[in-house]
This record gives structure tokens, sequence and C-alpha cells, in this order.
């Protein structure tokens, strides 16, 4: 039986369970979940039929999925000054400014807001070449407890050895690096 994740994408259940176990092992987020089906899987996928698929099999809710962790006495927070705005791309910017939204894990969206709190960076360039270093090292070199002591990488790459046609793409370390 085909599964619609978008009304011109079909997908075959066995691809529908990849999605599933990517949110139940890495707890990714939907956007970052469509990303990587549309990379790998299915090009035409959808964001609401990600959402459907991922309701189907009880996964929707990313914070149910989330450990449960014994709450912390609850503390008053001490008074701040509120913080200056600055303008966008200069130094003083990139340093305190949001930063943008990076594909990943809770654990890999707080390592990247701690790398940009404790580095300055000379501009908002600087800023998202040094986040996109990280990415690529927590994709390619940082192995997951979640995924048995593998990276990301070599995780889908294991998934792809055993089931290429769930992908339409292979996933490789870098482009003309992997035969």
């Amino acid at each position: 039986m085909m599964i619609a994740l978008h009304k011109n994408a079909r997908t075959t259940p066995a691809q529908e369970h990849v999605v599933v176990q990517l949110r139940r092992t890495l707890l990714l987020p939907l956007d970052d979940l469509l990303a990587v089906t549309r990379e790998f899987l299915c090009p035409k996928a959808s964001r609401s039929g990600i959402d459907r698929c991922l309701r189907r099999h009880g996964v929707g809710n990313l914070n149910a999925l989330k450990p449960a962790t014994p709450r912390e006495p609850h503390k008053r927070f001490k008074r701040f000054k509120r913080f200056k705005r600055y303008e966008p791309g200069t130094a003083k910017s990139s340093r305190t400014g949001s930063l943008p939204r990076m594909p990943g894990s809770p654990r890999v969206n707080m390592s990247l807001i701690s790398c940009a709190k404790t580095h300055h960076f000379h501009s908002g360039q600087d800023l998202e070449q040094t986040m996109m270093r990280y990415v690529t090292l927590y994709n390619h070199q940082l192995p997951q407890s979640a995924l048995k002591s593998k990276t990301p990488m070599q995780a889908m790459k294991k998934w792809y050895a055993s089931r290429p046609d769930l992908f339409h793409k292979r996933p490789y370390d870098r482009p003309g690096c992997d035969t």
C-alpha cells in the first residue's frame, strides 16, 4: 500500500517507517524531517504530509517523545537590564544577536547556541560559516548514543545499504569523496 506524503508524492510503508524512526531516535523537529525526507526519500514530500504521517504513528508531539527529566525547584529570576538592539551585520550584533535556526536535535541546537555565546564573530557570515562547520562535524564525526554509537551519516549509509529502494539519492560524506 502506498502512503501519500504529498498529493503527487507516493511513499512506501517502509519509507514512512524511516521517517518515524528518524523522529523517534533523533527527536528531529518537523522541518528537519521534511528536509531529510526530501533530500533522501521523496523529493515531493510535503510538510503537512509528514505531519499526518507522524500523527498516524503516534509520534506527532515531539515534546511527548523527549525523556522526562525531573523538575528542578522553582528559582526566582534575577532582574536584568533590557538588551540593546544592534544593527544587523555588525560585529556586535553577530556576537549577541539571534541565531539562525539550524537543523538538528535539541542537543545540536543547544551546542550551537553555546558555541555562539562563547565565541566572537566578526560578521553574520563568519557566524554562519562556523555554524555550518559544526553541523557538518556533528553529522559526520560525532557518534550518537541514539544511533548505537554511529554518526548520523553512518546511520543513513547503513539504512541505504540495507534498503536502497527507499532513497532517491545516495547519502555520501562529501561530493566526490565516497565511491
